[in-house]
C-alpha cells in the first residue's frame, strides 16, 4: 500500500509549481507592457532631439516584443517617425 502523506506532497508541489508558472507569466506580461511603453516614449524623445536613427532603433526593439500581436506603442512610434521625417 502507498504512503498516501507522500502522494499529498506531490500533489501540493505540483500545484505549487503550476502557481509559480502562472504567477511568472503574469508578472513578465506586467513587465514587458511597461517595457513597451518606456521604449516608445523614449523614441518620441529621440525624435524631440531630432535623432531619429536613435527613434528608429526603439521602434525595432518594440517590434520584437510585438511580433505575434499588435501594439499601439508600435503604431504610435511608427506614425510619429513618419511626421519627422517629412
Amino acid at each position: 500500500m502507498k504512503n498516501p502523506s507522500a502522494s499529498l506532497i506531490v500533489v501540493l508541489f505540483a500545484y505549487l509549481i503550476i502557481f509559480y508558472k502562472f504567477y511568472f507569466i503574469e508578472w513578465r506580461i506586467n513587465w514587458l507592457a511597461k517595457h513597451i511603453q518606456a521604449l516608445e516614449y523614449h523614441g518620441e524623445l529621440y525624435l524631440q532631439l531630432g535623432e531619429i536613427v536613435e527613434a528608429k532603433k526603439n521602434l525595432e526593439k518594440i517590434k520584437t516584443f510585438c511580433r505575434w500581436k499588435i501594439c499601439k506603442e508600435k503604431k504610435i512610434l511608427e506614425e510619429a517617425i513618419t511626421l519627422a521625417t517629412n
